[in-house]
């Protein structure tokens, strides 16, 4: 496997270099040429070292070291840059898909998602495939204004416009970051999208943004009734499991697919006989928002459902996604996202309401509904203190049990 990456990773650095833009087929074509390289050349290494000489290959002759003029040793001393004004290092090509990439080998060290370098990543090859070339340099912020008109104007894959808050949070956040690292690290005299921004759109909210009950027992019904066609049996498991994982969980939907089968294991807490089954939702298994590790007990009709025989069945790790060639999960935990959307508003067609971050929404209605503290759903939901008072202390995994307990069981 560490092989295969050195051959992705030598791949994408000769398509940075020459500045090209390439799909995913001719992406895996060109390390599968690098390996074949490499493997070429090791085998020529190895003849040589047992003094064979390979076809066609003449021993250089010695030749003596060409010597500088000491003169010519003495380099120029750089001119000061004008006005204080930040000069560009060296003279190599600036790419756009460089920059990425440089902004990547620094932000992952600070904690950036490898889900937010695919986004900018996807964010920089739009720009390249709208201007037509990918020279960092010659972008202006004309450029970066007549991308966001375009994006505004431009159509997903389901059919549907682009959002305002899409191009906002995902394009344009991406390329203040890119950019705004090459400007400090002396890549670009400036940032171009400094200051573009998005008008805020006035929301009209017509229903509340939770399934009501009726909904949420349409969605849990369709996941029980649902019948296995030509999807990876992952999907089909995903559309069975994480619905009814949501509505008792309170947990983000890309926290629930990323699952691992370790994920999920038996604790005894006292005032509840028999064990309890829980569920440990961790960065270390994917994305996490908070960047912190969580455990929510799993509710008893989840147990009686048969979940936990479900888990301790599967033989991969991943109980609802494949890993990509490379083992990121990045891709595939989106496309099982998407699955889940469209699952949902097909029971569900209100536009008022999301497909899947309902759930969480209806959790919290309900926790509310029980008088459970706020410190208590925070922790379930894994959402991040408001107050430095609620940073001391925390809950105990009893104390979320028991809130988990007192969620009704949902009639279907």
């Amino acid at each position: 496997m560490a092989l295969e990456q050195w051959c992705y990773e030598g791949a994408d650095r000769a398509v940075r270099e020459r500045g090209l833009v390439v799909d995913e087929d001719a992406r895996r074509k060109l390390a599968r040429a690098v390996g074949a390289a490499v493997q070429r050349a090791s085998l020529t290494l190895q003849r040589m070292a047992r003094g064979e000489m390979p076809d066609g290959y003449a021993r250089p002759a010695a030749t003596a070291p060409m010597r500088t003029p000491a003169a010519q040793q003495i380099a120029a001393p750089r001119p000061a840059p004008r006005n204080g004004a930040a000069s560009v290092r060296g003279k190599a090509r600036v790419t756009l898909t460089g920059l990425v990439e440089g902004w990547w080998a620094e932000a992952e060290k600070t904690g950036k998602s490898a889900s937010t370098r695919e986004s900018y990543t996807n964010t920089m090859r739009g720009l390249v495939a709208f201007l037509k070339h990918d020279d960092a340099t010659r972008v202006t912020a004309d450029d970066v204004i007549a991308y966001k008109d375009y994006r505004l104007k431009s159509v997903g894959r389901g059919g549907k416009p682009i959002s305002p808050q899409t191009v906002k949070n995902s394009d344009l956040a991406g390329l203040k970051s890119v950019f705004g690292w090459a400007a400090a690290n002396r890549q670009l005299p400036a940032n171009p999208a400094t200051g573009i921004s998005v008008m805020k759109v006035a929301r009209t909210e017509t229903r509340d943004k939770w399934f009501t009950d009726e909904e949420a027992v349409r969605i849990l019904r369709a996941a029980l009734q649902h019948q296995q066609g030509e999807e990876l049996p992952e999907t089909f498991a995903a559309k069975r499991w994480v619905p009814w994982l949501m509505a008792f969980t309170g947990a983000r939907v890309g926290e629930l697919v990323q699952l691992r089968k370790q994920d999920l294991r038996r604790v005894e807490l006292d005032g509840h006989p028999g064990g309890t089954w829980v569920l440990t939702i961790t960065p270390e298994a994917g994305t996490v928002k908070t960047k912190k590790l969580r455990e929510v007990p799993l509710h008893p009709q989840l147990v009686a459902l048969g979940f936990p025989e479900f888990a301790a069945s599967v033989r991969k790790e991943r109980l609802f996604l494949v890993p990509d060639e490379t083992g990121g999960i990045t891709g595939p935990l989106q496309g099982v996202k998407n699955r889940l959307a469209e699952f949902g508003r097909e029971q569900v067609s209100d536009p008022g309401v999301a497909p899947n971050h309902g759930w969480r929404h209806r959790f919290s209605y309900l926790a509310t509904d029980l008088n459970t503290g706020e410190k208590d759903t925070n922790a379930l939901c894994g959402w991040s203190a408001k107050s430095v008072a609620e940073r001391y202390g925390g809950v105990s995994l009893k104390a979320r049990a028991d809130v988990i307990n007192r969620l009704a069981w949902v009639k279907v």
